[in-house]
């Protein structure tokens, strides 16, 4: 990432670092429906254009519960810094 944003040459790096996404979440039976909303508040309309009402609906639920059968695996793995955080200044 370094590489491209100096390679492009519009922008300067104040801050580039490696995150926990979640770090006040207890657990990811909390975080798994929290993430569902939002992922179906962006793509909802979407599906339902191309698959109807209650297709998407029951894809969401199918979903949901997947991950949340998948909790202890996903548990182990979501607190790895694995959100990337940068913050760019714009050269003039």
């Amino acid at each position: 990432m370094k590489k491209l944003i100096e390679m492009n040459g519009r922008f300067s790096i104040e801050r580039m670092e490696l995150t926990d996404p979640a770090p006040w979440l207890k657990s990811m039976e909390q975080v798994i429906p929290e993430w569902i909303l939002h992922v179906r508040a962006a793509m909802e309309a979407i599906f339902t254009t191309h698959f109807g009402n209650e297709a998407t609906h029951q894809m969401f639920q199918r979903l949901t519960k997947q991950l949340l059968d998948k909790c202890e695996l996903l548990e182990t793995k979501y607190r790895d810094k694995i959100q990337f955080f940068i913050v760019l200044k714009k050269k003039e």
